[in-house]
């Protein structure tokens, strides 16, 4: 683990002073103090990017167009995205055999869902 990490994980997470912290880590206090501020700034800036969208969004997207087309199914729209349906639910609904379940879907396979479903991928509510 990195430093950064180590000492953002005791003071945040375990709920250690700094000094404590300095203590463990064998750093001063002020080091300790930059480095949660480093990771803090890390968090706040991958927060901020949007390469990828909640899975819940996807499945909202999907939901909507399979109650709008009672014929539409999702091995239709897996067959559109030249995908099996077991592929395409593990990718656009997070489900998972074993595992944990996929939480995340990446820009360009969002926007190629929604180019399959006839739609602008900026409709895409997120990014």
């Amino acid at each position: 683990m990195q430093r950064r990490r180590r000492a953002w994980a005791l003071v945040n997470d375990h709920g250690e002073s700094l000094w404590t912290a300095g203590a463990i880590m064998d750093l001063p206090a002020e080091r300790v103090r930059a480095l949660v501020a480093e990771e803090r700034d890390r968090r706040e800036l991958q927060g901020l990017r949007c390469d990828a969208i909640p899975v819940q969004m996807t499945r909202a997207v999907i939901a909507e167009a399979l109650a709008r087309d009672p014929d539409l199914t999702m091995g239709r729209i897996a067959d559109w995205l030249e995908m099996h349906q077991s592929d395409f639910e593990r990718a656009y609904l997070g489900k998972s055999k074993g595992g944990r379940p996929k939480r995340r879907v990446n820009v360009s396979s969002a926007s190629r869902l929604m180019i399959a479903l006839g739609r602008a991928p900026n409709e895409l509510p997120g990014c």
